[in-house]
């Protein structure tokens, strides 16, 4: 008997056993592709006799069914009635010799190289009645008896709903998109606090007032829903919407002031068309999914400059400022006074002109909090922070000393 704690120990502990034996069964909570064991399997897998895996949480990859659809001896547990959480290896040789991988580690990549595991190695020579292979590979068949053939399932709809949940399970680990994990959700006081307190706070605004942060939300909420398009909207007020109109009487310039930003002034003012095709990506009435942001993305860095095989003189600052003024209740005007604490209190940090990470890093954070998630208060001026609550957090994180 052995404790194998060591990823490099478990995988190849693994290997040798599979090209070791003649059949090998085995049940897991989940599987997945894209790791040596997985491929060794793959190869190997006229030695399977038992197998069973999975799919609870959509968590098992659906690349594994698909290649094991056809196997008669493979099997995938579709039952909703609890959780299928087993993780045994069987190897069987010559002999009567076996050996038995038992303990906390799944068929998946995760399980093999990135996550930490604890699993005994059993052999023959640990059961000298022959009792423990027996109760093992009664208990592999007794799993087998309740699942299905891969072929059964319909993998189209079954990806569908994996490739969601594996974002949520992603997320709650606190990865977002493709980077490295930032500050733990929990440790995120922004996210974690109250709407309550999130008003309390924004209503508590040391620098700007909120009667005149709110005056610029339904002035623009007002500009949008009567003008058809961006390039529709009259000088004047596109330039308030891009937030370089001197002092009216809106303060325009609340929420990111772009008065320096000369290329993007120049659109707004005598060049709008290619701005105004990317806000209509933008919904005024419907969530906002990442898809809309990315379409509006790829077209506001067309309407810029283009030299040296590349966009130039954009950036995240103008197009969130936009992107506030037409929808502040998904979108958060990311600038120099305030991302300093942004990035500090998420752990993360992302370039001027990653509008993906944008997203991925600081928008999908801010929609797992409570206070945006909190119901909608029903009028007043709750009801006015709450309708531009992600522009609002401007209010929080400003830095007047930056």
């Amino acid at each position: 008997m052995q404790l194998i704690a060591s990823p490099a120990t478990l995988r190849n502990v693994f290997l040798a056993h599979l090209e070791a034996c003649e059949r090998v069964s085995f049940a897991v909570a989940w599987a997945s592709t894209g790791f040596d064991q997985y491929e060794a399997l793959r190869k190997a897998q006229d030695k399977i006799d038992t197998a069973i895996i999975g799919t609870h949480f959509y968590q098992t990859d659906p690349a594994f069914i698909e290649a094991f659809a056809t196997h008669s001896n493979v099997r995938f547990v579709r039952e909703t009635s609890g959780v299928f959480h087993p993780k045994i290896f069987l190897f069987e040789g010559k002999g009567g010799n076996w050996t038995c991988l038992i303990g906390s580690a799944n068929l998946t990549r995760g399980g093999f190289i990135k996550n930490h595991e604890a699993c005994l190695l059993l052999t023959s020579a640990d059961d000298a009645g022959g009792s423990i292979l027996a109760e093992t590979r009664a208990t592999i068949e007794s799993y087998w008896q309740i699942g299905v053939p891969g072929s059964t399932i319909d993998i189209d709809g079954y990806t569908k709903l994996a490739r969601r949940f594996a974002k949520k399970l992603n997320q709650a680990a606190g990865v977002f998109g493709s980077r490295a994990t930032g500050r733990p959700l929990d440790e995120v006081d922004i996210l974690t606090m109250s709407w309550k307190a999130f008003q309390d706070q924004v209503n508590d605004d040391p620098v700007h007032e909120i009667g005149k942060r709110l005056k610029v939300l339904e002035a623009a909420r007002a500009i949008f829903r009567k003008y058809p398009s961006f390039a529709a909207i009259p000088l004047q007020k596109r330039q308030g919407l891009g937030g370089y109109l001197g002092e009216h009487d809106v303060s325009w310039g609340y929420f990111g002031s772009m008065r320096s930003a000369g290329v993007f002034k120049n659109l707004v003012n005598e060049a709008p068309n290619g701005i105004s095709d990317a806000l209509d990506k933008i919904p005024l009435d419907r969530a906002v999914t990442r898809d809309d942001f990315l379409a509006f993305a790829e077209r506001y860095l067309k309407a810029f400059p283009f030299e040296d095989g590349k966009h130039k003189r954009h950036g995240l600052g103008t197009a969130t400022r936009l992107l506030a003024m037409k929808r502040p209740d998904y979108f958060f005007c990311l600038d120099r006074p305030n991302k300093r604490r942004l990035f500090d209190a998420f752990g993360v940090t992302i370039s001027t002109q990653d509008y993906e990470g944008y997203w991925d890093q600081v928008i999908e954070r801010i929609q797992l909090s409570e206070w945006w998630n909190a119901p909608a208060p029903a009028s007043g001026t709750a009801r006015a922070v709450w309708d531009g609550r992600a522009a609002m957090l401007d209010a929080i994180l400003y830095d007047p000393d930056v």
